[in-house]
């Protein structure tokens, strides 16, 4: 979505604020979004985000209700979602999180407190107990009376067969691409669609050993703000901050964990992502099927970011970022390959260690 122009934005501030004393300056652009800061004359802050256009339905009721995969089920309504998600959090007393102050579905804003911080970058093990404090809060979250309201989350998958259909779907959205360049339709049939069927055997005879049903869904749901990181969080001399709940709903801990792992916007040392894996297993622990689980649909979701990494290659992703200001100063084909290149790195990743789960000792 494009930016608005800081006199439309002002305007809009203005208007939702009710004050006329006020600057907004364009901040972060990113992937689907932009920030503006909005400055009052007595020094109050707040954050303005725009929002992109609601996604179009692209899944059948039938597929959603057979497969149990609710991505791009229904158009997704990034304010909607995230706006409620925090005044639910913030309700109930979470306070690392923008605090929401008021929206416009008009013109597809939200205003919010104004949060100072710096990106975190090489977090630490603070970073890392805020985190999963953070996770427990959301945890004891699902058994509130109010949680009953929220919906799943974006992409959530609640069966093993889910997560094969998410990959499926995503790949299916990639035919036009393929069709437009040689080098992705031939890593698509020379190497990721071999290795996904691999794997999914491996899965399948996996979830049989185990004595688990690939298609039953789970019983110990969450509250998962889905992409969730330090990619999206901040931090002050305190403590941390989360942000970014577009995504937020109900979804499977396995999912949460694995995204977080395979999520290529942080750069975690080994020690560190065992170290969360290591607290996600005690947080998680009334689960008993918990960790067989993981360790049997972790090289799954790596495979679902090996799709993820590559969005750039379809033409509605990519005008929507270049829309939102990131990449304009690179030329795309050098983006493509890039992701390419990320995405043969992801997969190589992958077919060395899916046969044994590298972070539960």
């Amino acid at each position: 979505m494009p930016s608005f122009p800081n006199s439309q934005i002002k305007n809009i501030a203005t208007k939702l604020l009710g004050r006329q004393d006020i600057e907004c300056q364009l901040i972060n652009q990113g992937g689907n979004s932009c920030i503006y800061q909005v400055t009052c004359h007595n020094g109050n802050q707040y954050a303005l985000k725009s929002y992109p256009p609601l996604a179009p339905l692209m899944l059948s009721e039938d597929f959603v209700r057979t497969k149990k995969c609710v991505l791009g089920a229904t158009p997704r309504d990034r304010l909607g979602t995230e706006f409620n998600a925090l005044k639910f959090l913030y309700n109930q007393g979470e306070q690392r999180i923008p605090q929401p102050i008021t929206a416009d579905q008009l013109n597809n804003v939200a205003i919010y407190s104004w949060l100072d911080g710096v990106v975190v970058d090489v977090p630490d093990e603070a970073d890392l107990n805020e985190v999963i404090s953070f996770l427990m809060h959301l945890k004891q979250l699902g058994h509130n009376a109010h949680s009953s309201r929220i919906n799943d989350a974006s992409a959530a998958c609640f069966s093993a067969e889910a997560v094969v259909a998410q990959f499926s779907y995503r790949f299916k959205t990639f035919d036009g691409a393929s069709q437009q360049s040689v080098e992705l339709k031939t890593f698509f049939e020379q190497n990721l669609v071999p290795a996904f069927e691999k794997i999914k055997s491996w899965t399948v005879k996996g979830y049989q050993q185990a004595g688990l049903e690939f298609s039953k869904e789970i019983n110990h749901k969450i509250l998962s703000p889905s992409d969730f990181g330090f990619h999206n969080a901040i931090r002050d001399e305190q403590q941390l901050y989360f942000i970014d709940f577009e995504y937020f709903g109900w979804d499977d801990p396995v999912k949460l964990v694995s995204d977080f792992l395979w999520h290529p916007g942080m750069q975690l040392s080994s020690q560190f992502k065992q170290r969360f894996c290591q607290e996600c297993l005690s947080l998680y622990q009334s689960d008993g099927e918990f960790l067989t689980r993981l360790k049997l649909l972790y090289p799954l979701y790596g495979l679902i970011w090996c799709l993820i990494l590559l969005n750039e290659f379809k033409q509605n992703d990519w005008q929507r970022r270049r829309h939102a200001g990131i990449y304009k100063d690179k030329k795309y084909q050098q983006i493509k390959q890039q992701q390419l290149d990320k995405a043969k790195h992801q997969l190589s990743i992958i077919l060395n260690t899916y046969q044994r789960f590298p972070y539960d000792q």
